[in-house]
């Protein structure tokens, strides 16, 4: 009995194992190595805003709004409309401007035709459309979609998805989310929305959805506060990105 158990402390000491053992120590070793490589797991997707996120738009958005408050008779300061517009439209002629934007749908598309010729000039920001060629995307936005896709032709990009309030006929970030995620059969867990406005923000919470809030849109840092990340420029938003990507 001493020499049969001497010889097989001999062997382990000598590096052999039981069978069972080895099994164990290379599962092991597969699911620690899949885990640092990425393998298994599902691709995050990146779904951003438009308006204000991937394209400059703040100015153009004021002017559009201060152009119909005119035309409504009201008198609309910068601050006031930061404050006050939401993704929503439409709710926010019927709240601000007391107007059913129904009773005015020809006034309502000739401003919104010039806002579509405005962003038609303007570039996408170089930084993101380089990022997006190379990385898993949708496009979420309560903008328009002949403009959006306007823009992924003029630039050559291919979103797996582009989801519009014109679209889905809600302006609603939550609905538009929820109507993605069905659509696509997204995991929550990993996907990230990249947006400018407080009501994007609380549309992604609602699903549970990781929120990175861009300073180069329409709502303030302060606006932004409940957002998960918030990127002071596209380099450092990619940077956040990659390293989302890794987790």
């Amino acid at each position: 009995m001493r020499v049969i158990h001497t010889k097989r402390v001999s062997k382990l000491k000598h590096g052999f194992f039981p069978v069972h053992t080895c099994f164990l120590r290379a599962a092991c070793l597969n699911l620690l190595f899949s885990h640092h490589l990425g393998i298994g797991m599902e691709e995050y997707i990146f779904l951003f805003d438009f308006d204000g996120t991937l394209i400059k738009s703040t100015n153009t958005v004021l002017t559009l709004w201060k152009n119909l408050a005119q035309e409504f008779g009201f008198l609309v300061t910068k601050a006031r409309l930061r404050k006050k517009l939401s993704s929503d439209w439409q709710t926010m002629l019927k709240k601000e401007f007391r107007q059913d934007w129904k009773e005015h749908l020809l006034l309502l598309k000739r401003h919104f035709d010039w806002y579509q010729e405005q962003l038609k000039t303007k570039p996408l920001i170089p930084e993101l459309v380089s990022f997006l060629r190379t990385h898993r995307f949708g496009i979420i936005s309560s903008s328009f979609q002949t403009i959006i896709q306007h823009k992924i032709k003029e630039y050559a990009l291919a979103p797996e998805f582009v989801y519009t309030s014109d679209s889905l006929h809600s302006s609603s970030k939550e609905r538009l989310l929820a109507h993605a995620i069905k659509k696509n059969k997204l995991d929550v867990k990993r996907c990230v929305y990249v947006c400018d406005m407080k009501q994007d923000i609380s549309g992604a919470k609602a699903h549970n959805i990781k929120t990175i809030g861009v300073l180069w849109g329409f709502h303030t840092k302060n606006m932004l506060k409940n957002a998960d990340m918030l990127a002071h420029t596209p380099t450092q938003l990619i940077s956040m990105l990659r390293r989302v990507q890794q987790s």
